[in-house]
């Protein structure tokens, strides 16, 4: 009888993972533009966080709706700087922190001296 229950489970098609997975982000996604439609900010952003965790979907039309329910969301991702930039800006900020220390060290010795920033800055 055990035999038999192994075998009727096995012979069962078996759902994987990934077509839960995939299932679940069509829901939600349908789930998504409905409330877009009536304009559910709530709903949406509660979605938007869900469907975050999910690869974009491949196929054109889910990538679409998933695409519409972030940015609906969250607006327009912000583009990150480059790295380059980055260090570009630090270096620049670095300099005129330096000439505003030495600039308070002139104006006010004291507190050129007392300040943590000034004081790592000058003493260098």
């Amino acid at each position: 009888m055990k035999h038999l229950a192994v075998i009727v489970l096995l012979a069962l098609p078996s759902v994987s993972l990934a077509d839960i997975n995939s299932f679940r982000l069509k829901t939600l996604l349908e789930i998504c533009d409905a409330a877009q439609q009536s304009s559910d900010l709530g709903t949406v952003k509660n979605i938007a966080n869900q469907i975050n965790n999910f690869e974009r979907p491949s196929e054109r039309s889910l990538a679409t709706k998933y695409d519409q329910c972030l940015l609906f969301a969250f607006g327009k991702p912000k583009k990150s700087p480059s790295p380059f930039a980055l260090l570009s800006r630090i270096e620049e900020a670095a300099i005129q922190l330096k000439k505003d220390c030495r600039d308070l060290l002139k104006a006010a010795p004291s507190l050129a001296v007392s300040n943590p920033i000034c004081k790592d800055i000058l003493l260098r």
